[in-house]
Order: C-alpha cells, then sequence, then structure tokens
C-alpha cells in the first residue's frame, strides 16, 4: 500500500472480521468484515446477518438491511473521510467526522422493534 496517503492508517484498526450484535430480540449475531482495496486507497465493509431466525419480527424481516456494503475514502485536499453505505434499502452517502461516526437511517420498523 505504498504511495497512499498517511490519513489513511487511521482506518487500519477497522482490518478484519468483527461480529456484530443486532439490537433486536430473538435475532442471531451478524457480522462485518473491513478490507482493504484498490491498493489501500479505500476500504470496503461488507455485513451480513448469518440467518434470519423464524422468530424474527415481522417488521424486521419486511426491513431488514441486510447485506450491507460500504466504501470509505479519503477527501485527501481536506483530510476527511465519506462512506458511501448501501443496504437492502439503497445507498447513502455519509461523512465522518470528529473521529466518530454513527450509521443512522429514517427506519420504516416501529420503535418497539428496533
Amino acid at each position: 500500500m505504498a504511495g497512499r496517503h498517511p490519513a489513511l492508517a487511521r482506518l487500519d484498526v477497522l482490518a478484519g472480521r468483527w461480529t456484530a450484535r443486532v439490537k433486536v430480540e430473538s435475532l442471531n449475531t451478524a457480522w462485518t468484515e473491513f478490507a482493504w482495496q484498490d491498493d489501500g486507497l479505500f476500504l470496503r465493509q461488507r455485513s451480513d446477518i448469518e440467518s434470519m431466525p423464524a422468530a424474527a419480527p415481522q417488521a424486521w424481516r419486511e426491513n431488514a438491511p441486510f447485506p450491507i456494503t460500504a466504501v470509505i475514502g479519503l477527501d485527501d485536499t481536506h483530510e476527511e473521510f465519506t462512506m458511501l453505505y448501501a443496504d437492502a434499502r439503497g445507498v447513502h452517502p455519509m461523512p465522518l467526522r470528529c473521529g466518530r461516526h454513527t450509521v443512522r437511517h429514517k427506519s420504516t420498523v416501529p420503535p418497539t422493534l428496533r
């Protein structure tokens, strides 16, 4: 990954496969995997749930975001990261700022099922 912008090294800690816990009762754990692509210029994230259990609430089954794909890149002029996030509900560009990032999406799932 020679020649990449030094700011991209801040994302190295994300590389690998992680277990994700979904905040919905009766759902299995999910996984998320971060890997560098294009010689380290972009960090790709893929996430999915192993299987949707039969006990999952119907509203969740109909509106689950899985699978998820995201690509993080750097605007090297301003040294700001941007994420393009796509899930089963569409594509959502998101700026990443202040060393913290939370993915939020307007959900059609009732609040009691989130």
